[in-house]
């Protein structure tokens, strides 16, 4: 990626927007690395004002005051309009709940990334919530621009696999347009000791991205775990991320170990602990679909045929049984849990989420004997 480039072209757009008028003033705006980045907060009522926002943004993200006396999933609606004329359908806010394992303690709870191409006007409802009886106060809306011009999309960083003779191929965090700048600033990557499950997401994006726009969904949860005032973690917190056109990603930096090998070094990248199941994530990788898979909405063939790949080349790096049940015990907790060792998000017992959605879900058994089938079979 050419950082220059990158930060010319996003100075251009500012610049651009600021002289069409479309860009009010607001304080705090900054350059999240290769990403524009600004958060807001609004008072709460039942339907909010038509909000401007501050530039073109393409993801939005929203936290709020967690309180422990009401849960919020599903409270909040948003829509998104270019015009302030032409709305965008109600998109419902999940409360996500992915996480390192160490955790401050838990002053906003907060939803998942939405997806509002090109947006200058937001609304937000609140549903299922009486505002005279819980007072919650106030939302904040991380308004984030993660495009890049054309040169940084060409995926020119591939690496092949090749595993069981099944081959394919995963965009590497340069191929995507990773700011490794805002990365790693304060500490360094744990790699994995071993890894003993592997947990399936979704991202409760809209399922209906366009392949083009996959990197900056990528590059807008990069800088929504990074730079969101609720997150401020290292990295993307997912290991892997796949999209509905059927392309893996790298997610959350490798770690590396050096070993000579015949008087040579030789440079191996390693799996590395991530933020995405809370008290699970030793031992285990995150795989997110990108995408929301709940009524309607299934997965793609694309998909789920990327999901089988990356789990045959896991289990089979890590020695897993595809269809076992292996004890995990979770941080913080005494005794072990008997849990998949390809498991949904939700099937995490102290987790509280319909992640990765009632239809990915419903896939991950026939994606286990998938994979258990292939391992029979001759290399």
């Amino acid at each position: 990626m050419k950082q220059p480039k990158v930060l010319s072209f996003l100075f251009l757009l500012l610049i651009s927007s600021l002289l069409t008028g479309l860009l009010t003033p607001f304080s705090g705006l900054t350059f999240a690395g290769s990403s524009l980045h600004h958060e807001q907060e609004y008072p709460l009522s039942q339907l909010s004002k038509t909000l401007k926002t501050p530039f073109l943004t393409n993801f939005l993200g929203i936290y709020w005051p967690h309180l422990d006396t009401f849960k919020y999933d599903k409270n909040f609606l948003i829509r998104s309009s270019q015009d302030g004329k032409h709305w965008s359908p109600w998109q419902e806010v999940f409360l996500m709940t992915e996480g390192p394992d160490e955790q401050t303690e838990q002053k906003f709870d907060y939803g998942q990334l939405l997806f509002t191409k090109n947006a200058h006007y937001i609304q937000v409802k609140v549903t299922h919530l009486d505002l005279s009886q819980v007072k919650l106060g106030a939302f904040t809306l991380v308004f984030i621009d993660s495009r890049q011009p054309s040169i940084a999309l060409a995926k020119q960083n591939k690496i092949k696999r090749s595993i069981a003779g099944e081959e394919f191929y995963m965009i590497s965090r340069e191929g995507w347009g990773a700011d490794e700048s805002i990365c790693w600033t304060k500490e360094t990557p744990t790699p994995q000791e071993t890894v003993t499950h592997l947990f399936i997401h979704h991202s409760a994006l809209n399922s209906n991205i366009a392949h083009e726009d996959c990197d900056d969904a990528i590059r807008g949860y990069l800088d929504y775990h990074v730079h969101d005032k609720n997150h401020l973690w290292s990295d993307i917190g997912y290991n892997y991320l796949v999209c509905p056109h059927g392309v893996l990603y790298q997610g959350r930096r490798f770690a590396v170990e050096k070993t000579m090998v015949d008087g040579k070094e030789v440079v191996t990248p390693k799996d590395v602990i991530g933020a995405q199941v809370v008290k699970y994530n030793k031992g285990t990788l995150g795989i997110c679909a990108i995408g929301s898979y709940m009524g309607e909405v299934q997965p793609s063939k694309e998909l789920q045929n990327i999901l089988y790949r990356t789990l045959l080349w896991k289990v089979t790096q890590y020695g897993i049984d595809p269809l076992g049940h292996t004890p995990y015990t979770p941080k913080d907790v005494k005794e072990p849990q008997s849990l998949e060792t390809v498991s949904g998000h939700r099937d995490a017992p102290l987790a509280s989420t319909e992640c990765p959605g009632d239809n990915l879900h419903a896939v991950i058994p026939a994606l286990r004997n998938a994979v258990a089938e292939r391992l029979k079979q001759p290399k």
